[in-house]
């Protein structure tokens, strides 16, 4: 996706939003004047004419909903990868364990459903 905002004179594209940039070793990318935002960047190779600047995405948040018997969690796509856990207590050591039911896209979020079982139950993502 290329920025065609004018932010400043020339009206030329400035940015380009990438999910990854890969320049390998050997290899030359010139960005004509580009800058580039990626969220994930392997340059060992030379990038000339721009500059490149890693997005570090912000912190996804779980919503989570009780509907009767179970408890539906959800968190948007968009923050990448992450791995849902669970405990039944957060006394330290709290002893976190991964949700083993797989996501389910629901619009723009991954879903998890489970049934409500004991006291309390808490979640958390986890990279």
């Amino acid at each position: 996706m290329v920025n065609l905002q004018t932010n400043s004179p020339g009206g030329a594209p400035e940015a380009l939003y990438v999910g990854s940039l890969v320049v390998p070793a050997g290899a030359t990318l010139d960005l004509n004047g580009l800058k580039v935002y990626a969220l994930d960047v392997q340059i060992a190779g030379t990038v000339i004419g721009g500059t490149v600047e890693r997005v570090v995405p912000a912190l996804p948040f779980l919503q989570i909903r009780l509907l009767g018997p179970s408890v539906e969690v959800s968190w948007s796509i968009s923050a990448g990868a992450f791995t849902l856990e669970t405990a039944e207590s957060l006394a330290d050591p709290a002893q976190w364990r991964t949700v083993t039911d797989a996501p389910v896209l629901v619009g723009p979020n991954n879903t998890v459903t489970q049934p409500v079982v004991g006291a309390a139950r808490f979640y958390r993502l986890h990279n």
